[in-house]
């Protein structure tokens, strides 16, 4: 296998795409380019805890030491990286992908995912080498009080409690349960957890918290009478809104709020993805910040890059003031907090949010799909007629053709064997009749 990192860390099912000496081949490549201190951290997933042990266990064969936070979720693995001045940190997650799947993030001592530099000069010395051993071998120190020193820091950071929510948490089944509950219940609110065993099968339901995934969730919110709830991914990097109707809000909705509070007290450069919603974009313009345009997975980068204040790709935040890394469980609870503290219902706060009609669709990857070839796949989406003219053609990540008031967006997924297509428009019907023409184009590879 020859290792590639993909738009979030490495991703893979073991044993079919991912192999227990390429974790090995990993663990030194990532040694000999950026030497110790290291740290690790886990999911709930079945091979978490044994490729863990390979990363901690080649990393003692030469010499280095380990200090082991045990399962938690990847925003506090971060947090902890650069807590303790780690110079690497490997969280063991594959995030919201299904359940045979197994990967692994890694953070530099700022909290923040690798440079896309950094991962090129790993995979450059992806090689098995158990050569040059050192005869004393590096110790695994296990430190078990992150998630409190997590907690504990994040009640510092947050606004006071003056309006008390009752709030659904739907953890699905994944980490999200060992912080954000605990947290909403210290702040005053009445808090209904679900789904909050960690369950490597994801048996609740699927660790992807899409408005399909969400249908059990939103039944339960309208007969638990609920304020709002959160809904997490397996990993907690990122989270979805449901409001009191049970309606699953879009992605966007998350982001624009967490941003709307940020502008109360800065002003700056935003980093936006590629595929993050032109509802975003206009409320930072608005604002008279300048925005710019990032690959997914990779808006860190240009947040060092510009100095920003702000990042975000759908349904995933980044507040520079709180740290580099991308977490869901602190937006959804600087949002509640925000809300309690100005007294307002989550409506309320929705209700000068520009509206913008957004929808994603994911189809799997066939043998000769043309995508793969972007200057092919360019040419024949070029000779289709869209019934408007196209503005732009963006090929920053994928093929992004930009008309006035919509957008469509083909990319191959950095994280699964597919094809993703996402598409806006002000208006309800353009945007379905996007999404049908992307659709075909696709299909009639």
């Amino acid at each position: 296998m020859v290792l590639k990192f993909g738009t979030s860390g490495i991703r893979g099912i073991i044993n079919e795409t991912l192999f227990f000496e390429d974790i090995v081949k990993l663990s030194f490549a990532c040694k000999k380019v950026v030497k110790g201190p290291y740290c690790i951290g886990r999911d709930g997933r079945k091979n978490s805890r044994l490729v863990s042990d390979i990363i901690m266990a080649t990393l003692n064969l030469y010499g280095e030491d380990v200090l082991d936070f045990g399962m938690i979720p990847t925003p506090v693995l971060a947090f902890g990286t650069k807590k303790f001045k780690r110079n690497l940190g490997f969280q063991v997650t594959a995030s919201h992908n299904p359940p045979p799947y197994i990967g692994i993030k890694i953070f530099n001592k700022k909290g923040m995912q690798l440079s896309r530099d950094l991962e090129a000069k790993i995979e450059k010395n992806f090689k098995d080498n158990l050569k040059n051993l050192r005869r004393e071998r590096g110790n695994i120190t296990e430190y078990n009080g992150l998630i409190y020193d997590y907690i504990d820091k994040i009640l510092e950071f947050l606004p006071k409690t003056r309006k008390k929510f009752r709030i659904l948490v739907d953890s699905g089944n994944g980490m999200a349960s060992l912080v954000v509950p605990e947290v909403l219940k210290n702040l005053g609110h009445k808090v209904i957890s679900i789904n909050d065993i960690i369950d490597w099968r994801f048996s609740a339901r699927p660790s992807e918290p899409t408005k399909e995934n969400l249908d059990g969730t939103s039944k339960m919110v309208k007969d638990l009478n609920v304020d709002f709830a959160f809904a997490y991914d397996g990993d907690a990097d990122r989270a979805v809104i449901i409001n009191r109707k049970g309606e699953v809000l879009p992605d966007h909705i998350f982001t624009s709020l967490v941003l709307k509070i940020l502008l109360k007290d800065r002003r700056g450069n935003i980093i936006l993805s590629v595929n993050t919603s032109n509802s975003v974009e206009e409320i930072a313009r608005n604002a008279g910040c300048k925005v710019i345009r990032a690959k997914l997975g990779k808006t860190y980068e240009k947040l060092i890059e510009y100095k920003g204040i702000f990042a975000s790709e759908p349904s995933k935040i980044i507040d520079p003031k709180w740290g580099f890394w991308e977490d869901g469980m602190y937006g959804s609870l600087l949002l509640t907090q925000s809300l309690s503290f100005d007294e307002l219902s989550l409506e309320e706060a929705m209700k000068d949010i520009p509206v913008y009609y957004y929808k994603q669709v994911n189809l799997p990857i066939t043998k000769n799909l043309l995508i793969k070839d972007l200057e092919k796949f360019k040419r024949k989406i070029l000779e289709e007629d869209f019934g408007k003219e196209i503005l732009e053609i963006n090929e920053l990540d994928g093929i992004k053709l930009i008309f006035k008031d919509s957008w469509i967006l083909f990319r191959l997924s950095g994280t699964e064997p597919k094809v993703r297509i996402y598409a806006e428009s002000k208006n309800y019907e353009e945007l379905n009749y996007l999404i049908r023409k992307g659709e075909s184009l696709i299909s009639s590879e």
